[in-house]
């Protein structure tokens, strides 16, 4: 799943995005972030709002 993951739209939901990340990593995804290449990324971070989550063992 490509997501999107910014505090002012999850704000509107009262959750913050490290909530979205920790539910999605709970049920077996791993997140990843681009630079240069997707790199496993373990938080969400003011200079990438667009995250690849992926099944954990689906591959490098």
């Amino acid at each position: 799943m490509l997501i999107e993951i910014e505090e002012r739209h999850t704000a509107r939901y009262e959750y913050s995005p490290d909530d979205v990340v920790e539910w999605l990593t709970r049920r077996g995804y791993v997140m990843y972030a681009w630079q240069r290449g997707w790199h496993v990324a373990e938080r969400v971070c003011v200079h990438a709002n667009n995250y690849l989550f992926r099944p954990a063992g689906a591959g490098s």
